[in-house]
């Protein structure tokens, strides 16, 4: 899905400059996306099929919970029609997720005795995303800002290392971004968790990159996916 076709200068100009930055900051010329082992993303997870311990299928991925450590909490299931109960949504913890079904898909730790353990809201009946975890499909989609203010682009896909680390962020640039020589395509940028560049009300997620940086950095080649998931 690509951003609206409202106006991103007037968008991204109306947008304050980035106060002081708490985390160290990777710089470019470092970073190695395609080193990371056993890799998978956002987009890939959601819609994919989920086994139950049986080896049943329950349906499948809707959403992914990331936590502030930059690790996913709990896969949101939705089940279709198992166990002839019509469809329900789970929330699975992450430790209850295995990557490495024997099928396309996951395969989780629920059966018919416990899946009313896995609630979407918990024992004190409040929604389950608290502090500052946030969903998957949020961050999808947002709007990206350089350091500068200079509205860029949109996050199009997370990366996230084997063990559910939200390592990455991939951006499409916008199609008024850049001059003469850019390549365009998609990038790969390190994840950067606290409120200074993410704004889940805004829509905004801000790379702490200047438009030079960015504009010598090369396209990111998504080979990496697992296709087991």
């Amino acid at each position: 899905m690509t951003p609206s076709k409202l106006s991103l200068a007037a968008f991204f100009a109306a947008t304050a400059a980035l106060p002081a930055l708490a985390q160290e900051i990777t710089p470019l010329t470092d970073y190695d996306p395609t080193r990371i082992e056993g890799v998978w993303s956002a987009d890939q997870m959601r819609a994919a099929d989920v086994y139950g311990e049986d080896g049943d299928l329950i349906g499948t991925v809707q959403n992914v919970i990331v936590n502030s450590d930059k690790m996913v909490e709990r896969v949101v299931i939705e089940t279709d029609n198992w166990l002839d109960i019509g469809d329900r949504v789970v929330s699975v913890p992450w430790d209850n997720v295995d990557l490495t079904s024997e099928t396309a898909g996951i395969s989780v730790s629920i059966d018919e005795s416990n899946m009313n353990n896995f609630s979407l809201f918990g024992d004190d009946e409040t929604a389950n995303v608290e502090g500052e975890a946030f969903r998957a499909s949020a961050l999808l989609d947002s709007y990206v800002n350089l350091e500068s203010a200079l509205g860029y682009g949109y996050v199009s896909d997370l990366i996230f290392a084997r063990d559910g680390t939200l390592s990455s962020v991939l951006v499409s640039p916008d199609a008024g971004f850049g001059e003469g020589d850019y390549a365009g395509g998609v990038y790969a940028y390190p994840y950067y968790d606290d409120s200074t560049y993410y704004d889940p009300v805004a829509g905004i997620y801000t790379l702490p990159y200047t438009q030079d940086e960015v504009l010598g950095y090369a396209p990111y080649d998504a080979g990496w996916t697992d296709e087991s998931i």
